[in-house]
């Protein structure tokens, strides 16, 4: 029922349209860049409910590196995510966020720009299996 939807193991509900259009979207690995989303074409981002990645439609044609602004997801090229602009260097484009590299929080030089760390993506409780996922940014 639409009042509590569920969905298969391995997919995200992801509920739009002010809770009127609940749809299962696959789970993904951020780290393979939407390679292991079924559908061709996919980025994986942040999952809207905060438990992980989803597979989406891409959005950016190839148009979204890191820095360019953008207010969702899917309109930064695969391997990125839309972030606060805050947390972004050089990010200066008035919009929400700007586009910056997923980046794994043990590995030490995995952000292309010098003034950005690898933060860690999740607050408790880390969704499993996400331990090391993380976004390039400012430490703030």
């Amino acid at each position: 029922p639409a009042e509590t939807p569920s969905c298969d193991p391995g997919a995200q509900c992801q509920v739009w349209h002010d809770g009127t259009l609940p749809i299962c979207v696959p789970e993904c690995d951020p780290f393979l860049n939407g390679s292991d989303c079924p559908a061709e074409g996919n980025l994986c981002v942040p999952g809207a409910a905060g438990a992980g990645f989803v597979c989406v439609l891409d959005a950016s044609g190839g148009a979204g590196p890191v820095g360019t602004g953008c207010d969702f997801n899917n309109t930064c090229n695969p391997g990125l995510v839309c972030a606060a602009s805050d947390f972004v260097p050089n990010c200066n484009e008035g919009t929400w966020g700007c586009c910056t590299e997923i980046c794994d929080i043990n590995e030490t030089s995995s952000c292309s720009d010098a003034m950005a760390t690898c933060v860690a993506w999740f607050e408790a409780p880390i969704p499993p299996g996400y331990e090391s996922v993380g976004a390039c940014g400012l430490d703030i």
